[in-house]
């Protein structure tokens, strides 16, 4: 396992073919590694016992990180892939339920590998799934996916229309601390309340209030844009450098905007 302070970096491997054209990954039941759980699934909650093929970076050991992904691959299943296209990092805080218990940060990089269905071998006692098993939205082979309907749609909308709740909130909030401060110097004609608020001489404001007002002031900043964000779109991936922003028009891509953590 490779520390950085107080991290370390986990290679994932997707790697992908196409079999009678169903696309397939190739998964992993069994790591040997220190990163490794016993189900490889630290969340106990869950009952899966596959992952993708994943192994730590060693920066004392391991010349590059594609070549240290070859050497886990290779390791846990047999197989030996060639260029790899890195994917996405993944570095939030407790993204790993064990930095809770005061494990490292865990940052992961994913890689994307594509070949052919082969037979896998190496001590992961790996085997080839139907990717539409992990992901049913985006199987759209016999037409629009059941699953859209009846729960992601909804879900969706029930999470935007709190978040939307939530938005408006805060925009109220800050219209009425501002109203508020403007009737305590009796209401005058021009009224700067950024000024009023950051004038230390003020004996009209508490320290407390100046923090809330600067809070909301920062939130309802980007009110608007979020708001915005949460409206019904359908989206593609055309931009390689982050979340998709622009309407597209892949249907399988209707989703509801929101935040791309």
């Amino acid at each position: 396992m490779s520390k950085t302070g107080s991290a370390v970096i986990v290679l994932n491997a997707v790697i992908a073919a196409v079999t009678e054209e169903t696309p397939r990954l190739l998964m992993v039941r069994h790591t040997d590694h220190a990163l490794a759980v016993d189900n490889l699934n630290p969340f106990a909650e869950v009952d899966d016992d596959i992952a993708l093929p994943f192994g730590p970076f060693n920066p004392d050991q391991d010349r590059t990180l594609e070549l240290a992904l070859q050497q886990w691959v290779a390791e846990q299943t047999g197989q030996s892939i060639g260029y790899t296209e890195q994917l996405y990092t993944f570095g939030d805080r407790y993204r790993d339920p064990r930095e809770l218990a005061g494990g490292p940060r865990v940052v992961s990089i994913g890689y994307l590998a594509l070949g052919r269905e082969e037979a896998p071998s190496g001590d992961g006692h790996g085997d080839w799934f139907d990717l539409y098993n992990f992901l049913p939205w985006e199987d759209w082979r016999y037409g629009r996916p059941p699953v859209i309907d009846d729960i992601l749609m909804s879900s969706l909308e029930e999470w935007a229309a709190a978040e939307r709740a939530n938005l408006e909130k805060i925009s109220k909030d800050f219209e009425t601390l501002k109203s508020d401060f403007k009737k305590r110097e009796g209401s005058p004609e021009k009224f700067n309340v950024t000024d009023w608020v950051d004038d230390s001489s003020n004996q009209h404001i508490t320290n407390e209030e100046r923090d809330r007002f600067h809070h909301l002031q920062r939130e309802a900043k980007f009110v608007g844009q979020y708001l915005k964000r949460l409206q019904p779109s359908a989206m593609s991936l055309r931009h390689s450098f982050g979340p998709p922003y622009e309407a597209g028009v892949p249907v399988s891509r209707v989703m509801i905007r929101g935040a791309y953590d």
